[in-house]
């Protein structure tokens, strides 16, 4: 009954409809690219990121321990080409190259003597030529210096070799034969020139070695 009271063009209409609807599903449907989603399946595109994470973290991985080998290695090598090689004695008996000592350079003859002074010691040094009779005098008179229980060295140089002892003589001159030079702390010198006899020369190392030469050890 519903049906005819339809009009026909309203039913040719509606049967239209349906079948284009039916042609629609059937042939008309654009087809999806099942190419394009099996290339684009899920999970593909995260997992390929993961990989590309996981290679880059191991190179950043290797690279780091890479560099501490290379740390460890420097550590490790380091203290030992700076330490020093067993079985090298150190040198003793040599004076200490310090204080008035290190004026002198190698092979002065000044440096022992130099070196006692630096130790507190008062030295007594006689220029002197043996073929002049002030001389050999005064040459005898050294050998009664009170040496005060070792806090006083003597020695006599030969008048022809006091250039050699270039570290006294630079501040001290020596013009002439028999000269007495009496050094004491820190380098203070006094002479006496021409013959000369024990007592003044105990006298002058007195005034030069001053309490150091009187005080209990």
């Amino acid at each position: 009954m519903v049906v005819a009271q339809v009009s026909l063009p309203y039913r040719i209409a509606l049967v239209a409809l349906v079948v284009v609807g039916g042609l629609w599903f059937a042939v008309l449907r654009p087809k999806s690219d099942t190419t394009s989603q099996s290339n684009a399946a899920p999970g593909v595109t995260g997992l390929a990121n993961d990989v590309s994470k996981a290679k880059d973290a191991a190179s950043v991985s290797n690279a780091a321990n890479a560099a501490a080998g290379a740390d460890a290695t420097t550590t490790t090598q380091t203290p030992a080409s700076a330490a020093p090689q067993a079985g090298t004695p150190a040198k003793s008996g040599e004076p200490a190259d310090t204080g008035l000592a290190a004026d002198a350079v190698a092979g002065d003859p000044s440096k022992p003597l130099l070196a006692d002074v630096d130790r507190g010691k008062v030295a007594v040094v006689l220029f002197w030529n043996k073929n002049a009779s002030d001389d050999r005098a005064t040459r005898q008179a050294l050998r009664h210096v009170d040496l005060h229980h070792g806090k006083v060295v003597t020695t006599a140089v030969p008048i022809g070799d006091v250039g050699k002892y270039e570290a006294i003589t630079r501040g001290a001159q020596i013009l002439e034969s028999p000269t007495v030079l009496v050094i004491g702390a820190g380098g203070k010198a006094r002479a006496i020139t021409g013959y000369t006899q024990t007592t003044e020369i105990d006298e002058l190392v007195g005034a030069v070695g001053g309490k150091a030469l009187t005080a209990k050890k």
